[in-house]
């Protein structure tokens, strides 16, 4: 009986390793064709971001050089960097200039500098137009104590509120504006000007200095305006007028814009008919 017992259990322990060996070599074997006779693999190339000023375009060699804070560095870009403008969501590097800010994604190999990505940014400058003239495209903005005049080219882009395309005509003295401009002799050259503030004109009901709001009412509405801190009052062509110039009964023109329901004004405009024929405006002295 004992040896019947003890021939039992070395039995079941010779299937048992014998089970476990198999599996074991299962294992060995389906490494051997799998992974293990792969090469290690790669890991992937960390990708690097670089900003600053484009310093020079070679679209030919396609290289671009950037100028950063401290280095000035030149990036290679094969045909499958992709390269956008604000204005222009698929571009090549011809359309890259000098003087732009840019931010570029590029992978170091060995010294080399590959750029996956090149994207460019307008210079802006902001302020409010203190003259004028659509027929020479002219016009001249302030903000601080700093004036800077401008050409605006032909083709260029005009919006107004929302997303309105218009015209040099529809800008006015004391319009808060931000424009996108080209380096270079001045007069600086204008790509695209926005004039974003809604418009309404109205006549004025009430003027209230001390909360620096006024209440007007056009033919369908009445709506109150708070001024912003740099709230223009154009009063006959000065920008520099003040409430104390306006009067009840006065039909003004107000450029706003709506901040969760309170209308904030950045321009009141009272103005007197341009003299001259050529349409152009220039704030009096």
């Amino acid at each position: 009986m004992k040896n019947h017992c003890l021939k039992t259990r070395l039995g079941s322990a010779t299937g048992i390793l014998s089970v476990a060996l198999l599996s074991v070599l299962t294992i060995n074997l389906a490494l051997a064709d799998g992974p293990l006779n792969d090469p290690a693999p790669v890991a992937a190339a960390k990708i690097k971001t670089y900003q600053g000023t484009v310093a020079a375009v070679d679209a030919a060699e396609k290289t671009v050089t950037v100028k950063g804070t401290m280095f000035r560095k030149t990036f290679n870009a094969s045909d499958a960097c992709r390269v956008s403008l604000e204005d222009k969501p698929t571009a090549s590097l011809s359309d890259l200039r000098p003087g732009h800010p840019v931010e570029i994604r590029y992978q170091d190999a060995g010294g080399v500098l590959a750029a996956s990505q090149i994207t460019q940014h307008n210079l802006v400058v902001e302020g409010y137009i203190t003259s004028i003239d659509p027929a020479q495209r002219k016009l001249t903005i302030k903000r601080g104590g700093n004036k800077k005049e401008l050409l605006a080219t032909e083709n260029c882009t005009v919006l107004l509120q929302g997303e309105k395309f218009g015209t040099l005509e529809n800008l006015k003295i004391g319009h808060a504006v931000r424009i996108a401009y080209e380096p270079g002799p001045k007069p600086w050259t204008t790509r695209k000007i926005e004039q974003r503030a809604e418009t309404f004109v109205g006549t004025i009901q009430a003027i209230d200095a001390g909360t620096r709001t006024v209440k007007a009412r056009s033919f369908m509405a009445e709506k109150k305006f708070n001024l912003a801190e740099d709230c223009r009052i154009v009063v006959a062509g000065k920008t520099d007028a003040r409430l104390r110039d306006l009067r009840i009964g006065d039909k003004v023109e107000f450029s706003y814009e709506d901040a969760n329901g309170v209308l904030v004004a950045n321009r009141i405009g009272l103005e007197a008919q341009a003299s001259g024929s050529d349409g152009s405006q220039a704030a009096a002295k």
